[in-house]
């Protein structure tokens, strides 16, 4: 799911996924994973970032290991045909 809005020259993006699935094989666990992001723009630049969390998906039952989960965070400018980003 995602949604996009443009108000005079500021811009805004929301993003959402998620999946699920069940493992096939009986040691491991089912799969359930979600991620989240927005980004802001204005005049060139833009701002971003994520957040998403895979729980114990996929994972040996007997493996003792934590939740697995990320971020993402980014930034950027434009100009013309010449851009230049950082991301983490």
């Amino acid at each position: 799911v995602n949604w996009t809005g443009q108000w005079d020259q500021i811009g805004l993006g929301l993003a959402a996924t998620a999946e699920r699935g069940d493992a096939e094989a009986a040691d491991y666990e089912d799969l359930m994973a979600w991620n989240i992001g927005a980004k802001v723009t204005y005049m060139g630049f833009a701002v971003a970032g994520s957040y998403g969390d895979w729980s114990d998906s996929l994972r040996l039952n007997s493996a003792n290991l934590d939740d697995s989960d990320y971020w993402t965070v980014g930034a950027s400018y434009e100009t013309g045909p010449f851009g230049v980003s950082v991301t983490y």
